[in-house]
């Protein structure tokens, strides 16, 4: 828009020195700007602005061409110059290839038009290199916040990508669960006096797979899961620890207190139902519950080995000892 503004102007200023050249040159400009503002409605962003560069060159060399050197329009090809800073084809050869266009379009006027004079009051020739002076400067600056810009949305989407890897590491793409990894990296950094840990196992999990197919297993994790998060405190950790097993992590809590929560959680899996091909599918859980401690393995092992022994008895039922 701001090229457009300025090229209505120099054909103010062609129109009143009567240079049909350059009138006629500026009017194929101003069709070429429009249609360039078109384009970018279009969010042909690319092509708008190789149009435009190539528009930008050729105006200028004619206009040096015509009126020589003092009218500053060779500013406009120095600006062109900082088209290899802004990656707004995403491909760097065409800026680079533009750049090198650019160059030689340059030094080729600067030998064969030096020494152009053009017969006008010397009062254009200083209107038009202050303008030009002026606006390339403006450019300049709007070149450079774009820079800015450019390198704060960069940040922004590195930031957000180590962000979202750093989540699909961390957490188990079907439950929401934080995965094993996550447990151990919070676990070793955070500080605390004790912790109490529950290893959880679904029951007859592979009977549901086999029997109503693994997209309703998947909604029986899904729907645990849900329960878990929903009744455990918020400073626990929920860990899925692969297949059908969870585990819960509460720090510096009573035995007494996290076997009133496990034991909530155990009823409300009990009450779920799962609607699937007209029938009611129920699941239960079994735990095996550590006791308090600050060594992490020991206490996964005491909650394994009294799962297991869940496992091996009744299930549906939380094993303390």
């Amino acid at each position: 828009m701001l090229f457009l503004i300025l090229r209505i102007g120099y054909l103010l200023v062609f129109l009143v020195i009567r240079n049909e050249w350059l009138i006629s040159l500026n009017l194929a400009s101003i069709a070429i700007y429009l249609f360039t503002i078109f384009l970018s409605k279009r969010k042909l962003l690319g092509y708008a602005f190789f149009i435009l560069h190539i528009e930008t060159m050729i105006h200028t060399s004619i206009c040096i061409f015509v009126l020589g050197w003092d009218y500053g329009f060779d500013i406009a090809i120095i600006a062109l110059l900082f088209i290899i800073y802004i990656d707004i084809f995403q491909n760097k050869f065409i800026s680079y290839i533009l750049v090198f266009m650019d160059f030689m379009v340059y030094i080729t006027l600067y030998i064969i038009t030096f020494d152009n004079t053009a017969y006008y009051p010397k009062i254009y020739s200083t209107y038009f290199f202050l303008v030009n002076f002026l606006f390339f400067i403006l450019i300049l600056l709007v070149i450079s916040k774009i820079l800015n810009f450019t390198d704060a949305i960069h940040f922004l989407e590195l930031k957000k990508d180590k962000e979202k890897f750093k989540y699909m590491s961390e957490v188990d793409y079907l439950t929401g669960l934080l995965n094993k990894r996550a447990l151990k990296l919070i676990t070793d950094d955070k500080k605390y006096s004790s912790m109490i840990i529950a290893m959880c196992d679904i029951d007859n999990f592979k009977r549901i797979n086999d029997i109503y197919g693994h997209n309703i297993g998947d909604r029986v994790l899904k729907k645990i899961s849900e329960i878990f998060i929903n009744l455990a405190d918020k400073n626990d950790i929920v860990c899925r620890a692969g297949g059908e097993e969870i585990i819960v992590v509460s720090f510096d809590m009573p035995k007494n207190k996290f076997l009133l929560k496990i034991q909530n959680i155990r009823n409300e899996i009990n009450k779920s139902i799962i609607h699937a091909s007209g029938e009611n599918i129920k699941f239960t859980m079994t735990f095996g519950i550590s006791e308090c401690g600050s060594d992490q393995e020991e206490l996964i092992k005491q909650a394994d080995t009294r799962l297991y022994k869940g496992k091996q008895s009744t299930k549906n039922c939380i094993v303390v000892k």
